[in-house]
């Protein structure tokens, strides 16, 4: 499949050896400093997207995944299949339960206490919820990626290396995306579609943007934590809200 081969190619990103290499070769040297206490056999590959792209209805773009090491998560020792699987199934119906009421799988073989993606993972079910209602399936009626696949903790490297990383992927992930819907979670995300795209305005929306031959619509929402309204239900943007539920529904 189409988007397979592009979930590998991501993985796989020639910059990310490059820039263990030397740090002077890419501006995306600060994002993947942030594992350059990792041996390479163990280092966490970049984060092409989570869910079944292709069908799912809305996609979450934000600005770059978190990391936590102690996950069991793909390496580049990880075989192309398995690498398939744990993103493309990361929320149900994969080889292993990669993730369990988004409590992600540790490499002791349990679930995480206190998850710190979860947490994220967590408030964009309630906005899909606001689109989708109240049996959205994470990773098949909505999928999640974002503007730079590196992981890093709190957003290390992502200015730097969000315009080089878009140039190489965001096109082509948009493309093979089926979504109706692409809902830009934060600043940063942001700022790279309104390069791109010419929006959508900050706290705000753009209908009819054709993108990889398709007409969607693109929402703005604030980041968990952010100073942004991060809510669709709210008085102001009902209309919006309004809007792409009649989208998902034609």
């Amino acid at each position: 499949m189409l988007a397979d081969s592009l979930l590998i190619e991501i993985t796989n990103c020639p910059v990310v050896s490059a820039c263990r290499n030397d740090p002077s070769a890419s501006r995306c040297a600060r994002v993947v400093s942030a594992q350059s206490n990792v041996s390479w056999s163990d280092y966490h590959v970049p984060e092409p997207w989570n869910g079944d792209l292709e069908t799912a209805r809305v996609l979450f773009v934000s600005s770059n995944p978190a990391i936590d090491k102690q996950e069991r998560y793909p390496t580049p020792r990880w075989p192309d299949e398995q690498r398939i699987d744990f993103f493309r199934h990361r929320f149900s119906g994969g080889n292993e339960l990669w993730t369990l009421n988004f409590r992600t799988l540790m490499q002791t073989g349990e679930h995480d206490r206190a998850p710190r993606a979860g947490k994220y993972w967590s408030e964009i079910h309630r906005r899909a919820v606001e689109l989708l209602g109240p049996n959205a399936q994470p990773g098949i009626d909505y999928a999640l990626t974002e503007v730079v696949h590196c992981k890093s903790s709190a957003n290390q490297g992502v200015d730097q290396a969000a315009d080089k990383c878009a140039s190489l992927y965001l096109d082509r992930v948009l493309e093979a995306s089926g979504a109706r819907v692409i809902v830009v979670v934060g600043e940063k995300a942001r700022a790279v579609f309104e390069k791109r795209f010419a929006g959508p305005p900050r706290n705000g929306s753009k209908e009819q943007v054709n993108i990889g031959g398709k007409q969607r619509m693109l929402i703005s929402l604030g980041a968990p934590g952010g100073p942004d309204p991060r809510k669709l239900t709210a008085s102001a943007r009902r209309s919006e809200l309004d809007s792409a539920r009649r989208l998902l529904e034609a």
